[in-house]
């Protein structure tokens, strides 16, 4: 069997700026579960930090057509990201202009048990920034201060940035960092077309969050997704970090939650199912806090990850792959 495991940071496997070995992320795990309960698999795990919904279409066809896998094990993000990009017309480089060009891993990182190809965050000048980031940048006069430097990862710019974004993981403050260098050298370091593009990416994170807009681009992201898994006839289960707060919106409601909202498509058969409900659960039954099963701010230490997959994700891709 051959498994493509998608999603956020925390199918990736990081823990305080820490990348995670393969057997401690959840794709590991899982292999490991799988191969206990006598089923040999080769998992991929395609996890990208940030990552949002609008790219898994795509990325799924470049697996598929990579790896030809059997089955996908999908972390569904939440709606809580903005995708921007700026086009080769203007920064004047092309992601297939390389000489190594790949359609996978010139855009991302790859990881199995023996082999990893590619880099995290490898897109020159696409970007996924979560809308809390928005929304500090447009109040943190970062862009006059990365004009002063040529190299934005400066140390400088970096104490400048640490101090508006206080409170994120260390590894998402470094991941900041690179993502906001990244789209300023592709404005050419132009400070007009900078801040022209920290005001949208704020009145896009502010104003239109949650609105009926904003939940049909995402839940026809998320259909979407079924479709082209149903295309290719591939076995698939979806879960989420997250709550979905999408399930309250009367367009989810009236319109996309018979095509959405279907218990083989969900984890638990529950599209209300989510990890971080889930570990709370957990540490009140084990009379633990619930801050000391996380490495930072954001994500749980492997051990935790692991339990995920033994007590809930393992036995449902088992059974999916015995039916």
């Amino acid at each position: 069997m051959k498994i493509v495991c998608l999603g956020t940071s925390h199918t990736f496997g990081t823990v305080n700026e820490v990348d995670e070995s393969f057997f401690k992320t959840i794709p590991g795990s899982l292999q490991s579960y799988l191969k206990d309960n006598g089923i040999q698999t080769e998992i991929y795990n395609g996890g990208e930090g940030g990552t949002s919904v609008f790219s898994f279409p795509y990325k799924i066809l470049n697996f598929y057509n990579e790896y030809k896998p059997d089955m996908f094990v999908i972390e569904v993000p939440d709606t809580d990201k903005v995708e921007i990009e700026i086009t080769g017309d203007i920064s004047n480089i092309y992601i297939d202009d390389q000489d190594d060009y790949h359609p996978i891993y010139s855009r991302q990182r790859v990881q199995t048990e023996n082999w990893i190809k590619g880099e995290q965050y490898a897109w020159p000048y696409k970007k996924n920034l979560a809308k809390g980031e928005c929304i500090t940048l447009m109040h943190s006069n970062i862009a006059e201060h990365l004009n002063k430097y040529d190299d934005p990862t400066d140390i400088e710019t970096n104490e400048h940035i640490r101090k508006t974004i206080e409170g994120l993981p260390p590894a998402e403050v470094e991941n900041f960092f690179k993502k906001i260098g990244h789209l300023h050298k592709a404005l050419r370091k132009n400070t007009k077309h900078f801040d022209l593009m920290v005001n949208y990416l704020y009145f896009t994170s502010l104003f239109t969050d949650n609105s009926d807009t904003d939940n049909t681009n995402y839940l026809t992201s998320l259909l979407s997704i079924i479709n082209t898994l149903k295309s290719l006839d591939c076995k698939f289960i979806f879960w989420s970090q997250c709550t979905k707060r999408y399930l309250d919106n009367h367009l989810y409601k009236d319109t996309f939650s018979n095509y959405i909202n279907k218990p083989e498509y969900w984890v638990t058969g529950n599209i209300n199912w989510c990890f971080i409900e889930w570990a709370k659960n957990i540490a009140k039954e084990q009379n633990i806090n619930h801050k000391e099963m996380k490495g930072d701010a954001v994500h749980y230490y492997p051990e935790w990850k692991k339990i995920f997959v033994e007590k809930v994700l393992g036995p449902e891709v088992q059974n999916i792959i015995k039916n």
